[in-house]
């Protein structure tokens, strides 16, 4: 059927699974580049920055 061709053509072109994967590729590097960082010095808990500490002191 001549209706379905385009959208056979459509899913089968390379930038269908490729621009995609590409910015989602960007977008996690991008988040990891910020999150890695916060995450360590979270994790070292120094005692300058306790002052910005968000989690109930119990």
């Amino acid at each position: 059927m001549d209706v379905f061709s385009y959208w056979q053509g459509f899913y089968n072109d390379p930038w269908f699974w490729q621009f995609p994967m590409a910015t989602l590729a960007i977008s996690m590097a991008a988040f990891l580049t910020v999150a890695i960082p916060w995450t360590i010095v979270a994790w070292q808990d120094p005692v300058s920055l306790r002052k910005y500490n968000t989690k109930p002191n119990n």
